[in-house]
């Protein structure tokens, strides 16, 4: 089986927000999907999947205990020398089930992750509603803005020197790609 990257086994959201039974509102991921205008349907296809997973973990966890209670039956069957084809046979079957549960499970928590994954996170109450950046408010600033000049570009300071194809960042052990001139 191929292994999951760490993006695909967890989500930046809980679960447990989508599952009103456990304390969670899923209406507050549609506000905040809402807010950011996307994709309101995403939430109810969350609490689906999420149901489908519970629903195979449950046919799961019965069938496992099922076959701990014929494993029993099987081992005091043997010790009074009585015939456990008919146990085993049932042991076997029940062993596929689990095996296409379990996958099936797999595929449905993938599927979770990656719904939950498409939904941003849940934007604070502070937060300007708009689709549109330039109406975004400054909430702060830090520092003085020197007089006549345009502020430097993120990352490398000599990124913008014009030094050839490739600038050292001081300290950074790494080399920039520039773009040419």
């Amino acid at each position: 089986a191929a292994k999951m990257s760490v993006a695909e086994e967890t989500s930046h959201l809980d679960i447990n927000l989508f599952r009103k039974e456990k304390g969670g509102d899923p209406e507050i991921v549609r506000k905040s999907q809402r807010d950011r205008f996307k994709d309101v349907s995403l939430v109810d296809k969350v609490i689906d999947l999420d149901e489908q997973w519970r629903k195979a973990e449950f046919a799961c966890r019965n069938a496992r205990a099922d076959v701990n209670k014929i494993s029993k039956e099987v081992g005091q069957k043997k010790r009074a020398g009585e015939n456990t084809d008919d146990l085993q046979a049932k042991a076997k079957e029940l062993n596929a089930q689990i095996v296409n549960l379990e996958a099936e499970m797999k595929s449905l928590n993938t599927a979770r992750i990656k719904m939950i994954n498409m939904i941003g996170n849940i934007t604070h109450s502070s937060c300007v509603i708009s689709d549109n950046e330039d109406n975004n408010g400054i909430v702060r600033e830090w520092g003085t803005k020197p007089e006549g000049q345009e502020a430097q570009p993120r990352g490398c300071p000599h990124s913008s020197a014009g030094h050839g194809h490739r600038a050292r960042c001081r300290g950074s052990r790494r080399a920039r790609l520039l773009s040419s001139r």
